[in-house]
This record gives C-alpha cells, sequence and structure tokens, in this order.
C-alpha cells in the first residue's frame, strides 16, 4: 500500500517546486514458529494431574517465540493434527490428554496418565496439536505452526494378582496335609497370576529361598536342624520360563514335590509350616536399560505347605531278609 503526498518547496528568494511524495506503509503479519514441550508418566505430585505448560506466542520456555508484526496477535484456533478442531480458552482432547490453550498463547497440557501406563522406561509417544494466530488488523492476517508434546514413559513394577480367599493378602495358595506313608511321594501344584503394564517388559518368576521361612508349630519344643530346614525350602520350585505380558497378565506354576521318605522325620503331631516366597520381576532377558526396562520386583508373596507329623509304620517291601529286635 502506498500513500502519495503532494509537496511544494519554497526557497529563500521565494522559488517554487512542486513533487509528488510517495510513502509505502508495510503490513507486518504475524509468523507462527512451532513449539514443543514433554513430559514424563507418573512424575508429578498427583499421578492423574501431570501438566507441562509455556507460551505459544511469547516463547515461554520451551516454546519458541512467534514473530509478530506491529498489530495486537492472539491465538484464534486450534485443533488435533488428525482429529478434531477444538476450543480456545477452553479444552481440545487429543489422543492421550488434553490441552488448554488461551488467546494470549499460554497453555497448559494434562496427560491421561492411566491411557499411556503401557510405556516402558524411555519409551516416547507424540501429541500433536495444530494453533493459528491472528492479528488484529482490518485484513486479520494469520499464521499456523504445531505444538508437539512429547511423552516419555516410566518404568513400572510388575504385580502378582492372585490371593486365597479368606487367606491374609500375602499369601496365593495354601497346602495342608498329613506327612505320607513311608515310601509316598507328594506332589503339589498352583499357579501365579501377575501383570506388568508396560508392554515392552518381560517377566521372571522366581522363588526367593532368602525370604522362605519354616516355622514348627508343635506344644512339645521341637526344632528342626538347620539342614532340614534347608531341605525343606528346596522343595519347591516355579516355572521360570520368560513371560512376555501386558495389561492382561499372565501366569506361571509352581510345584512343591516331597520326594519318598523326605518328610519322615517330622515326629507325630508335630505340625510345619513353610512358607515359600515368590516374586515377579521385569528385568528378564535385558541386557540394558536403553531397550525400555530396568530391574524392578514385585512384592513378595507366599504359598503356604502345612505338613502334620504321623506315627510312620513299619512296612515290608520287597523279598529282603529283615531282623526284628524287640526291646523290652
Amino acid at each position: 500500500m502506498i500513500d502519495h503526498f503532494n509537496v511544494e518547496l519554497t526557497n529563500t528568494i521565494g522559488g517554487t517546486i512542486n513533487d509528488i511524495l510517495d510513502i509505502q506503509i508495510i503490513d507486518t503479519v504475524p509468523t507462527a514458529k512451532p513449539d514443543a514441550n514433554s513430559i514424563t508418566e507418573d512424575v508429578g505430585a498427583v499421578s492423574n494431574e501431570i501438566t507441562a505448560s509455556g507460551n505459544v506466542i511469547t516463547g515461554t520456555a520451551p516454546d519458541q517465540a512467534d514473530d509478530l508484526g506491529a498489530d495486537a496477535t492472539t491465538v484464534t484456533a486450534v485443533k488435533v493434527v488428525g482429529g478434531t478442531d477444538g476450543t480456545v480458552d477452553g479444552s481440545t482432547t487429543g489422543n492421550y490428554g488434553e490441552l488448554t490453550l488461551n488467546a494470549d498463547g499460554s497453555y497448559s497440557y494434562k496427560v491421561d496418565n492411566d491411557n499411556v501406563q503401557y510405556l516402558s522406561k524411555g519409551q516416547e509417544l507424540t501429541e500433536t496439536f495444530t494453533y493459528t494466530i491472528t492479528d488484529a488488523d482490518a485484513d486479520g492476517d494469520s499464521s499456523s505452526a504445531t505444538l508437539t508434546i512429547t511423552i516419555t514413559g516410566t518404568n513400572d513394577s510388575p504385580v502378582i494378582t492372585n490371593a486365597v480367599s479368606g487367606a491374609t493378602n500375602d499369601v496365593i495358595g495354601s497346602e495342608a496335609f498329613d506327612e505320607p506313608t513311608p515310601g509316598e511321594e507328594v506332589t503339589k501344584t498352583g499357579t501365579v497370576t501377575f501383570e506388568d503394564i508396560d508392554l515392552n517388559d518381560k517377566v521372571k518368576l522366581e522363588h526367593v529361598i532368602d525370604f522362605t521361612t519354616v516355622t514348627v508349630n508343635g506344644a512339645s519344643g521341637y526344632t528342626l536342624t538347620d539342614d532340614q530346614k534347608e531341605a525343606l525350602k528346596k522343595l519347591f520350585s516355579v516355572d521360570d520360563a520368560l513371560n512376555a505380558v501386558d495389561a492382561a497378565g499372565n501366569s506361571a506354576d509352581w510345584t512343591f514335590n516331597a520326594p519318598k521318605n523326605a518328610l519322615d522325620f517330622i515326629p507325630a503331631g508335630e505340625t510345619i509350616t513353610i512358607r515359600y516366597a515368590v516374586q515377579v520381576s521385569d528385568n528378564a532377558d535385558v541386557d540394558s536399560a536403553g531397550n525400555g526396562n530396568e530391574l524392578s520386583n514385585s512384592e513378595i508373596r507366599y504359598v503356604e505347605v502345612t505338613i502334620t507329623g504321623t506315627d510312620n509304620e513299619f512296612v515290608l517291601v520287597g523279598d529282603e531278609v529283615f531282623t526284628l529286635k524287640i526291646l523290652t
């Protein structure tokens, strides 16, 4: 746009000359620049109140300031990339959270923490919005750019999910039986169910022998030797195959197996309870933290096995010859 002015110049002796002065008026327009911010799953005072904030116009860190013209500039539109239009000075719902973008450029993004729990440590996804800024002159010059939010995952511990009805909440299996007849084997089995909401994790069920305890419940003062306690602890095993799990969960088996005569040392009437400790860890088959995993363990849970001693009858097996000496 050019504005024209007629100009007359007069010198000191009265001479005059006429000319035209042209002034070009340039309409400075705003230019929006891409903005970016980041947020981390589970990192916040309250897990479902994790936010990232900034200003897309002024470039409040970590955003980039827009180039503004001489006229006042405001945000006039916002939408989810590949999605629906949002509302300036209101909320815009994205795929993983909610953006509130105001006309002055200030914004707050709140991640839906429950919706990104599947992310493993260091795993990322992005949420992108398009916004438009418009100046206040008559022709309303505008420019658009993007605001990209990067969401980074953290490591979530696996959880053992099964429990025994009526038992304390740390017991996931319970077996009780009398000491078998000499020469008989005893086998008990069960299942541990668990889940890990980090979808990239591989988990492993373990028998934590250091936390396994053996208790004699009789009133006679009978005690077990250290060797007997260690022998009882080793009667228990778990399926330690690696399991790739998700929020739907997975399972692995445990087995208690007492070979023939392994329990004969328990006196009649004495009761022994073994609390076999089990735990799930999520760093199975991991060679570095960089592949989206790091060590974390579930809380320890227990399989309780209670054995009551009985009178062992003398049993002859086969055709061998024995000498029986009767003591009087």
